[in-house]
């Protein structure tokens, strides 16, 4: 948990420069930058995802503790199943909800975001276009980047729904 708190704690920005120092710098492994390459892309999509790695980490270990103490776990071991087959079965099923919530709204941020990560490491991309335009004071480019960034944050929240509802029936009753 240690790591993963430094994970969520630590600025992609800075990340990102640390990636570029060990592996592109020290280790010669990646490009610094540029896209030549299935290998180019392997800093950003590990300098946006870390970040995000680690909030599921945490929310997936708080979900899973809150989902052991409920009763019917404790049902099922009274009934003699195996402790891997409840923890794996039936708590992560349960534990898993709130992780696609958090993934599905995680959605607007991969697209935009890498907003400062990006700059260090990404190819310009939405993120880095909307910076742009709020420095050139281009405020139609600044509309249609919130726009798009918003409408992925919805695309991702009706996603997360309708993966909630196939996962858990009383959401699916209540949808009825």
């Amino acid at each position: 948990m240690g790591s993963v708190l430094i994970g969520s704690t630590l600025p992609s920005f800075w990340l990102g420069l640390l990636l570029i120092l060990a592996f592109s710098v020290q280790l010669g492994w990646f490009p610094v930058s540029g896209a030549r390459g299935w290998e180019s892309l392997v800093l950003p999509v590990l300098t946006i995802g870390l970040g995000g790695t680690a909030l599921v980490a945490r929310v997936t270990r708080v979900a899973m503790i809150e989902a052991q103490g409920r009763d019917f776990v404790l049902l099922l071991h009274a009934k003699g199943l195996p402790p891997r087959r409840i923890l794996l079965r039936h708590v992560l099923r349960h534990a898993l909800i709130p992780v696609v919530t958090i993934l599905a709204l995680r959605i607007g941020w991969i697209l935009g975001g890498g907003g400062h990560g990006g700059i260090c490491l990404c190819p310009p991309g939405l993120g880095s276009t909307l910076i742009k335009a709020l420095n050139q004071h281009d405020y139609p480019l600044v509309q249609a980047c919130l726009l798009m960034l918003a409408m992925a944050v919805m695309l991702g929240t009706l996603i997360g729904d309708i993966l909630q509802a196939l996962m858990d029936p009383r959401v699916r009753g209540a949808m009825a």
